[in-house]
């Protein structure tokens, strides 16, 4: 249809397209019923098509009438300004649809107290004590008296931002309770809609701190001053010796280290036999299932090397220190 539509050609066309009668106007069609007015213009550099209405309801003659005074309205003249039509009827269904929410929606900590109370029953004792505490803590001071609608991604970054990387843990919980509420207070089938979540700063690579752990090499020396000290086996026993022997430089927990670097460089013991004795886990959940057995006897043999490292009469001297 080249030119001015005419009515009997737009009563006939059903071909999906943009077609237009000039000055602005065309009729979308979008399929053999579905035929619609729009007016499009500039505003700003920016593209707007202003709906005019329904094929069914407006007539070929009435949408160039609306066209012409939606083209006034956006140039405008000496007395008035013109104005970008789309953006203001946007303004006002938002306004309106922030008018009916404030009549009827709970606010954010309306909204959270609510879910607490259905799912109370439910909960273990861990998660009744973290979720209201949780947030009353971090959320409530930003976005309890707002409702869902009127909660931005801004103001959900700006509460997550001072613990998101000095407290990792606490911040995703705090980020998927919220999510939480929101998601359960929000009409489904509202289109404008979108969880209010906006990219958090980039955390930095959490650093892994191992143990300090003393080298295998050091380790017979070591035992043998550990069975002429007095205390007890406790942790924080142990700790103390430690530091009394000069050996404050490593844990407790990195003597583990010290006995697995020496299994790896010193024996032939298979990596299996090396982790059972260390109580690990199996990281394949398929290689668990398949390897079952304690390998007891092989760790006997494993912990009889390595007593024989560290020095035999020592190592049976200190046990008898702490079991006589």
């Amino acid at each position: 249809m080249a030119g001015r539509l005419k009515p009997l050609d737009v009563e006939r066309q059903n071909k999906p397209g943009k077609y237009a009668d000039g000055e602005g106007l065309y009729l979308i069609v979008t399929g053999p019923t579905s035929k619609s007015w729009s007016y499009r213009y500039w505003k700003d550099g920016k593209e707007r098509w202003h709906g005019l209405g329904s094929f069914k309801n407006v007539s070929l003659k009435d949408a160039r009438l609306a066209r012409d005074a939606a083209r006034l309205r956006v140039k405008g003249d000496r007395s008035i300004a013109g104005v970008d039509i789309v953006r203001e009827r946007q303004k006002a269904r938002e306004e309106a649809k922030a008018v009916d929410a404030k009549v009827v929606l709970s606010t954010f900590e309306e909204c959270a107290e609510a879910y607490i109370r259905a799912n109370w029953s439910t909960w273990s004792e861990k998660h009744r004590d973290q979720w209201p505490s949780s947030l009353k803590r971090y959320a409530n001071p930003t976005i309890g008296r707002l409702t869902v609608p009127e909660i931005k991604p801004s103001q959900i970054h700006d509460l997550l931002k001072p613990i998101w990387v000095e407290k990792r843990e606490t911040a995703n919980r705090v980020r998927g309770r919220i999510e939480t509420i929101i998601a359960k207070n929000v009409d489904i089938d509202d289109a404008d809609f979108r969880n209010p979540r906006e990219k958090l700063p980039k955390r930095p690579k959490r650093v892994v701190r191992h143990h300090p752990a003393l080298p295998y090499i050091e380790a017979p020396a070591f035992m043998k001053q550990l069975a002429g000290a007095s205390g007890t086996a406790a942790e924080n026993a142990m700790l103390a010796v430690l530091d009394r022997l000069h050996y404050g430089h490593v844990t407790v927990h990195g003597f583990r280290s010290t006995f697995a670097t020496w299994a790896e460089e010193c024996t032939d013991y298979p990596d299996g036999v090396r982790e059972a004795a260390l109580a690990h886990k199996y990281e394949s959940e398929t290689t668990a299932a398949y390897h079952r057995g304690q390998k007891l006897e092989k760790r006997r043999a494993l912990m009889k090397d390595w007593a024989v490292f560290l020095g035999g009469a020592h190592v049976s001297r200190l046990y008898g220190q702490r079991t006589g």
